[in-house]
């Protein structure tokens, strides 16, 4: 497939993307890069190019018209750019890139151009412009159309759009994940309700159907249910614009429309399953083994338990709001953080999906991975109390300064230990510094003495480290990271923990793959 896959006559909204046809559009639309581009683009109403770093290709654009200009001089800062960078040309042009997702396999990055004030006429813009056979009158009124822009606005704009995005894309994540926990939870109480009905009520068959925080159907139904699940959907299909928020009780079926349409129905009782003003699924009990038919005590017994599923669903929507209050706030925590260090944002982010997916790896519960996430996010905040020259520096840390360094934990520990809706992440903040042989730092807790969620966080935390490039020295290979987790497995670190690792070491890189470089 060729990369470049954008036409050009079509003028689109900044922000948009144009395709050439509906299989490439789709291929588009699942490549990080290209949508990350996107998000950007329609943020700032920056004009952005996609480019693979390595070959300068042009793999595509957020607006079609914009004229591909890229000089020499500025393809050579290409590779080393890790983070929002914008330059200022005597040409009259404001360069900038930001590093995006990669996409087709390709590493790639978002660049583009405004121009410095509005008499400028670049050369290279008129080059362009003749090399595509524009008239003249077509490059006066592109002219006409930009807005001139300084390099610290441009610079701002896009730090800015790059953490909205980066947010976002996190809150998007933990929204998908709240989810299916919500999906799950509805799913394993309905199973429980259907177990326990037949034992109180005499009936042939039982069933539940809830709708999921996807709007999909759960549907369950005790094994002897006398319809299926197309006839239950008919059956409520029939029933839902008569019923309010109160039982529809038919007994005696034989002889009657509703018996004709459904034979298999004796009696039948459908009670609606109300969240708030919402009916959101049914409860419905067939055919009882009694003369009297469906009477008040089994009614009312059944709507009790739609009271339940409904009430359930209710608390699990505060919970939700709960979990997104509260993470919403442990970013604009750590984003304190990042004004006195950039790299540590990206590591906190990378570190928690990290520990998160390895604790999933070792069956830990939901709610022990939420506090390993949110642990991981708040690892290194205690680094808000040491000296910014130190975080800093580009030279190799002395004696000193490493024992500053080292009080991190300390510091994040007593931090976080006045919020009580945090404190469970306190263990793995205080001690991701520990070593399994006992020469780690603040503590030096040993072995079993060091919390789980820390020796989770130690592994995540190393290999992000070990990974990354700094400017002071470059970040190790995959193959040579991975050699030291194995050799200090036992020693410096959990074995139970590197050996979930290298089990899922292929999520964790498909991870990575999310973010921007890791070099700083």
């Amino acid at each position: 497939m060729t990369a470049s896959i954008f036409v050009e006559e079509r003028p689109k909204n900044s922000g948009e993307l144009e395709q050439v046809d509906s299989d490439t559009t789709l291929i588009l639309k699942s490549q990080p890069a290209f949508v990350r581009a996107r998000q950007i683009a329609k943020l700032t109403g920056l004009r952005l190019l996609v480019i693979d770093i390595e070959t300068h290709e042009v793999l595509g654009k957020t607006d079609p018209t914009t004229l591909e200009v890229l000089p020499e001089k500025i393809k050579r800062h290409l590779r080393r750019i890790d983070s929002v960078w914008v330059v200022e040309q005597t040409s009259g042009l404001v360069f900038y890139a930001i590093p995006l997702p990669q996409a087709f396999g390709k590493v790639t990055l978002g660049i583009g151009y405004v121009l410095s004030n509005s008499d400028a006429r670049p050369h290279a813009i008129t080059l362009a412009a003749a090399q595509r056979d524009w008239s003249q009158q077509r490059l006066d009124e592109w002219f006409s159309k930009q807005v001139p822009c300084s390099p610290s606005i441009v610079e701002r704009l896009l730090k800015l759009a790059d953490g909205r995005v980066e947010t976002d894309s996190q809150m998007s994540l933990l929204s998908e994940e709240i989810n299916e926990l919500g999906t799950q939870l509805d799913h394993a109480l309905a199973e429980i309700c259907l177990e326990r009905i037949p034992g109180l009520i005499p009936s042939e068959g039982c069933a539940i159907r809830i709708d999921d925080a996807y709007g999909e159907a759960i549907y369950l139904s005790t094994a002897d249910m006398p319809i299926d699940k197309s006839e239950a959907a008919a059956l409520i299909a029939r029933f839902e614009e008569q019923i309010g928020s109160r039982p529809l009780v038919k007994n005696d079926l034989d002889g009657t429309l509703l018996g004709t349409d459904f034979p298999k129905l004796k009696s039948i009782v459908m009670v609606p399953i109300i969240e708030g003003s919402h009916r959101i699924g049914w409860l419905i009990d067939c055919n009882i083994n009694n003369q009297q038919g469906y009477r008040t005590v089994e009614v009312s017994l059944l709507n009790s338990v739609a009271s339940i599923l409904g009430t359930h669903r209710c608390n699990l929507d505060l919970y939700l709001q709960h979990e997104e209050l509260l993470i919403s706030f442990v970013h604009s925590l750590v984003s304190t953080l990042d004004a006195k260090d950039p790299y540590t944002r990206d590591h906190s982010e990378r570190v928690a999906r990290f520990a998160r997916r390895i604790g999933q790896q070792m069956k830990l519960p939901f709610d022990d991975l939420q506090d390993i996430y949110l642990a991981g996010l708040l690892h290194d905040v205690g680094k808000v109390g040491i000296d910014d020259r130190i975080l800093r520096k580009k030279e190799c840390l002395t004696d000193d300064e490493f024992a500053q360094i080292k009080q991190h934990p300390v510091i994040g520990h007593r931090i976080v230990s006045g919020l009580t809706n945090l404190k469970k992440t306190l263990p793995g903040i205080r001690s991701h510094h520990e070593r399994i042989d006992g020469l780690g730092y603040p503590d030096g807790l040993k072995g079993d003495e060091i919390p789980m969620m820390a020796r989770i966080l130690s592994v995540a935390d190393s290999y992000d480290a070990m990974l990354s490039s700094r400017t002071y020295r470059k970040g190790m290979s995959i193959e040579k990271v991975e050699s030291i987790l194995t050799d200090g497995a036992g020693t410096q670190w959990d074995s139970r923990v590197v050996d979930a690792y290298f089990s899922c070491r292929n999520a964790i890189a498909r991870i990575s793959q999310q973010y921007k470089s890791v070099d700083v």
